[in-house]
């Protein structure tokens, strides 16, 4: 270092001594910056190799296995998972874990050579909600490869599921309906795409369908009717509909569920007698009147009791009523069942069973 500086006669020893503090100076902060950088790159390369050595990338999925792009729906989609073990030693999955029940990864459990691939194939039911109204949706499932002794990795696979059917609905419900009541119902199927028309599959044989492809559009109207006569009650059934494609190739189905409750033609006043505690010994009457829910005719034949405590009395004056007496006979609680048969306005004889209940209470001395 080279320092120019004016000094009175006499001073040149104290000139020499501040160029030599400033040399040492100088060369103490130059090694003190080495040391910084040294220690900053130890630090850097530790951290860096520190996670290669942790195994945090043993595992790893190619880039194409994880985007499904746009495909359309598919209730048995097949995807291939390509895995790498970035290690030297033999990796076991010993299962996967995904974030969505339509998802199933096959196999179950797999060993990854050191430096090699695997694959593995996900199976997903991307069927979307058959009410939506968009073209697409996007999807997104996370999988986890459960390593073993090892930590978890996740990853999703993610695109977008083009819609090939709209419904207006996802039942047909028919509500309440009498007995012999046609039962007919429509529903609306729109279409996404160009198709040749859909198939529906009824689940029972009572149900049969139609189709109708409504005039300047894509989307169908599928009829559905009962053929036979349903009892009274609910009822449950369900159809399958499936897209045929420009080419007569047939789409994934959709579950549609039909439902309904058939009224009876006919019910008791009262529906039961339920008598509660009486004492042993005692006897109750009830009238009982069986009442039409159609305008149609009714009248009983015979009405027997299933225990000789019970007795039935047949009205003479009207041809739907009878009374019905009681003994209260047992002790406890005790049940008894009528059997009614009747006769419709159509010739047709039904069964209706009256029950009974009591609690017989032990009679004081």
């Amino acid at each position: 270092m080279f320092v120019v500086r004016f000094v009175r006669p006499g001073s040149a020893f104290l000139v020499k001594e501040q160029v030599l503090f400033r040399c040492l100076f100088s060369i103490r902060a130059a090694t003190a910056v080495l040391a910084a950088w040294f220690v900053l790159c130890c630090v850097l390369r530790f951290h860096f190799t520190g996670r290669e050595h942790n195994k945090e990338n043993e595992l790893l999925i190619t880039p194409e296995s994880l985007i499904l792009g746009e495909i359309l729906e598919n209730d048995s989609f097949i995807w291939p998972i390509n895995f790498y073990n970035n290690t030297d030693e033999t990796l076991h999955v010993d299962k996967f874990v995904t974030s969505c029940s339509c998802t199933t990864i096959n196999p179950e459990r797999i060993e990854i050579s050191p430096r090699s691939f695997a694959t593995c194939y996900a199976n997903m039911n991307l069927m979307l909600n058959p009410t939506g109204v968009s073209s697409h949706e996007e999807v997104s499932i996370e999988v986890e490869p459960v390593l073993r002794g090892k930590a978890r990795y996740r990853f999703s696979i993610a695109g977008k599921v083009q819609r090939v059917l709209v419904f207006d609905s996802q039942f047909i419900d028919f509500g309440s309906v009498r007995e012999k009541e046609p039962l007919l119902k429509s529903l609306r199927v729109s279409s996404m795409h160009l198709l040749k028309g859909v198939d529906v599959q009824c689940k029972s044989e009572e149900w049969s369908s139609s189709t109708i492809k409504e005039f300047g559009s894509k989307a169908f109207i599928v009829n559905l009717s009962c053929k036979n006569k349903l009892p009274s009650g609910a009822f449950h059934s369900e159809i399958i509909i499936r897209p045929i494609s420009a080419d007569g190739v047939l789409g994934p189905g959709y579950k549609i569920n039909v439902q309904g409750f058939v009224l009876p033609g006919f019910k008791m006043s009262p529906p039961g007698l339920i008598i509660g505690s009486k004492a042993v010994g005692m006897s109750v009457d009830e009238s009982v009147s069986i009442v039409a829910t159609t305008e149609k005719k009714m009248k009983i034949l015979t009405a027997y009791a299933d225990r000789s405590d019970t007795s039935i009395c047949l009205s003479e004056k009207s041809s739907n009523n009878f009374t019905v007496r009681q003994l209260i006979s047992s002790e406890g609680r005790q049940r008894r069942t009528i059997t009614i048969s009747i006769l419709t306005e159509d010739d047709e004889q039904r069964t209706i069973a009256f029950p009974i209940e009591y609690f017989g209470l032990r009679q004081q001395p």
